[in-house]
């Protein structure tokens, strides 16, 4: 809360996964989209604990059409990816 009474949520949508095979996305972007309507906020940060090493989808990109690289856009969700610790930068390294 600010001292002009306004006020503004940050989220940290924290998800733990045991199988990175199994960890979907999709469903972390749903999440996160939920929860920033709910909250009123465009300001979530979603985080995934993975406790074993493994391959994982590490950014989520809608309606870039497929061999155009990165043509100025953004990602649509790009989580914080760690194995067994949190790290709780928005960007994390590429």
């Amino acid at each position: 809360e600010w001292p002009d009474g306004r006020r503004a949520a940050l989220l940290f949508v924290l998800e733990e996964e045991t199988d990175p095979g199994r960890f979907s996305i999709h469903r972390l972007a749903h999440y996160c989209l939920d929860l920033a309507e709910l909250y009123g906020t465009d300001r979530v940060v979603p985080v995934v604990i993975f406790l074993h090493p493994g391959t994982y989808p590490e950014r989520l990109d809608l309606g870039r059409p497929v061999g155009c690289g990165d043509a100025g856009t953004a990602p649509l969700l790009t989580p914080t990816l760690t194995h067994g610790a949190v790290r709780t930068s928005p960007h994390p390294t590429r």
